[in-house]
């Protein structure tokens, strides 16, 4: 929890979420083609964005860079791009997500954290934003000895290149314990817990994580030849399964929401068609959010260890937000000749699939045990009359490397700002940091490098700094940036007993009608006649007629029109 007081606000900070922004806390821009608004079913998608999120719309006709000065001006918390699969190949990535986020202001580095809402139909897509926006990954599931099972309340890592090997971590344990009773050919094993059929602690996987050898189209289990070991592949229209190495195909089904982490497999986050691994994972594995290369994985590549680093290693943040300041770091690094980063390829290699502003994290609380945090973080401000005096301060919790120690290793520390800040405005005050890069929406402390000792249990870090928090970010007007819609949302809940919300979106002020009609299409309610605001606009409906008598169990029909346009939900009442 943040605590606002008057004059000093202090926060622990274990991966907050933004606060900035009017409705929902934060900002949120959806940028997405004319050509896909078009298409109603991908429309129904950014409505529902626009719903959860109370997103700005941002909308082209060639591609993405039309948007930036409008969405720089914007100075969104989230990005989430809208694309049908078709419209996300790998030169997406590399040329378009990562340069975009990061070229929205000045500094080098990402500005926004962004996602990329895709799947093999609109229906997939739709499934993922009006889903669960709290996802707590709680069982870790591993196809390799790198998923660092022990950061996880509980799981099972499997290793890929010794066969039977695997790590089980219970909930009630610090550490994992190993066994090597385990099957030759993982496949079997593996996709049962995927599809929640005989998990060891009885609950559904939050998160798989594979490496290895991997392609668009497949994940070779073991590592550097198949040998004894089958494949998880993928093709069609979103299959997913798993291929023995002897015996029948097995699928992968499973509707439990999770993330699906290509950690060290080539490839794999490249989206060709609807049969690769990412829209196949969204559409039959469950995965809210997928993040894979699109380029070859190899011994020197940064961005996926910097996700992991923290996301569990070091910190607590959602996982989204642990990927994009993996990537800050990983500029940092790059600009900053950090020992043992060398030239890694992938600072644009990796994608992440799903909606950015879904809170993908690690639960606490009591019940929870896992390795202990390498330091804890506090953000201190103290307001000023024209700018405020902030200090960031890491603790060590135990004896440790706070900075690159290897590809999967630490990171240096890194604090997202709750608020933006004028860039012209800071000012350094004090840090016994060896550096400190202070930008509009983060603060990174360099204060451990390769060939020094570690930093000792309790030892403090920080930086003060002078600053202006930046207030009336501009906003954009949905008429200015949204084509002519008028949508009808389902209604919640469906079926309805007593009573059902039934909510629409206009982006004009109109006349409007909404009316319910029985299965045999006769009418019996008129819930609105007359002019209603731009927005957002809901009524209760209470399961009765005009004349306020109860109806039948069955089949309704709600129907809204505006002018000539007209939209129908289905609407189903038990009695």
């Amino acid at each position: 929890m943040i605590k606002l007081l008057r004059f000093v606000i202090i926060v622990l900070i274990l991966g907050i979420p933004l606060i900035l922004g009017a409705q929902k806390g934060y900002r949120y821009a959806v940028v997405v083609s004319n050509s896909t608004l078009a298409d109603s079913g991908w429309a129904e998608v950014v409505d529902s964005l626009i719903s959860r999120h109370s997103a700005q719309v941002f909308s082209y006709t060639s591609d993405i860079w039309e948007t930036q000065t409008q969405v720089s001006a914007y100075k969104p918390d989230y990005i989430g791009f809208v694309c049908k699969y078709i419209d996300t190949p790998p030169a997406f990535v590399k040329n378009d997500f990562w340069p975009y986020i990061r070229q929205l202001d000045s500094d080098p580095y990402p500005d926004a954290i962004g996602g990329i809402i895709t799947g093999c139909d609109a229906s997939d897509a739709l499934r993922i934003v009006t889903g669960p926006s709290l996802l707590k990954i709680k069982t870790m599931l591993g196809g390799t000895s790198s998923c660092n099972v022990n950061y996880f309340p509980q799981g099972i890592g499997t290793n890929e290149a010794t066969y039977g090997r695997y790590y089980l971590k219970h909930p009630d344990s610090i550490k994992a314990v190993t066994y090597d009773d385990g099957p030759q050919d993982r496949t079997e094993w593996l996709v049962k817990m995927i599809n929640g059929d005989s998990l060891i602690f009885g609950n559904s996987v939050d998160i798989f994580v594979t490496s290895g050898h991997g392609s668009p189209n497949s994940w070779l289990m073991h590592y550097g030849t198949p040998n004894y070991e089958g494949y998880f592949r993928s093709n069609g229209f979103g299959h997913l399964y798993g291929d023995p190495k002897s015996g029948s195909d097995i699928d992968i089904i499973s509707s439990h929401p999770k993330i699906y982490f290509a950690l060290g497999n080539c490839n794999i986050g490249q989206v060709l068609d609807a049969g690769t691994m990412v829209p196949s994972w969204i559409h039959s594995g469950g995965a809210y959010l997928v993040t894979g290369y699109v380029i070859p994985e190899g011994s020197s590549s940064y961005q996926h260890g910097a996700t992991k680093a923290y996301f569990c290693l070091q910190d607590h943040y959602s996982w989204a937000t642990a990927f994009m300041l993996g990537n800050c770091s990983f500029v940092f690094d790059l600009a900053n000749n950090t020992p043992g980063v060398g030239s890694p390829p992938d600072l644009n290699g990796s994608g992440l699939y799903g909606d950015p502003a879904i809170d993908a994290r690690i639960p606490k609380g009591p019940g929870y045990v896992y390795d202990t945090i390498l330091y804890t973080k506090e953000l201190i401000v103290n307001e000023g009359v024209e700018r405020d005096t902030i200090t960031f301060k890491i603790t060590m919790n135990k004896d440790g490397k706070p900075g690159y120690t290897s590809k999967w290793g630490y990171r240096s520390p890194i604090c997202l700002f709750p608020f933006r800040i004028d860039p012209d405005s800071i000012e350094i005050i004090d840090t016994n940091a060896d550096t400190a890069v202070i930008t509009d929406n983060f603060v990174l402390l360099y204060i451990w490098y390769q060939g020094q000792a570690d930093l000792p249990i309790g030892t403090e870090r920080w930086v003060t700094f002078a600053a202006k928090q930046i207030t009336g970010i501009k906003e954009i007007e949905i008429d200015q940036s949204y084509p002519e819609r008028i949508t009808l949302f389902e209604n919640k809940p469906n079926p309805l007993i007593e009573n059902t919300t039934i909510r629409f979106f206009m982006n004009k002020k109109s006349k409007v009608t909404l009316k319910i009609y029985n299965s045999s299409g006769r009418l019996v309610k008129i819930l609105i006649d007359g002019k209603m605001n731009a927005g957002y606009n809901e009524i209760e409906w209470d399961g009765r007629n005009a004349n306020n008598k109860k109806l039948i169990s069955g089949i309704y029909f709600c129907r809204l029109t505006c002018g000539s346009v007209n939209r129908t939900r289905k609407l189903v009442l038990m009695r």
